[in-house]
């Protein structure tokens, strides 16, 4: 069985602090399949962004999605 199979979750809405357990659970897996010297740096990167509250993060996400648009287009993608 899947280790986050149905099975595990609440028949309940999550509160904030349930819902950021388990990202964190599921980007330290993800962490651990990559070398070491990258996911320090993407655990340091990770820390800061957690701590961001919610109109802050969506400004981030919305900045990395432009980067990241000006970068595909440079390429010619």
């Amino acid at each position: 069985m899947h280790p986050y199979s149905l099975r595990q979750f609440p028949l309940r809405p999550y509160v904030i602090e349930e819902k950021r357990e388990f990202v964190d659970l599921r980007i330290e897996g993800w962490l651990r399949t990559l070398p070491d010297p990258l996911s320090r740096e993407l655990r340091r990167e990770w820390s800061g962004l957690r701590e961001l509250g919610e109109a802050e993060l969506t400004l981030r996400t919305i900045e990395q999605m432009i980067m990241l648009e000006e970068l595909r287009g440079r390429r010619g993608a």
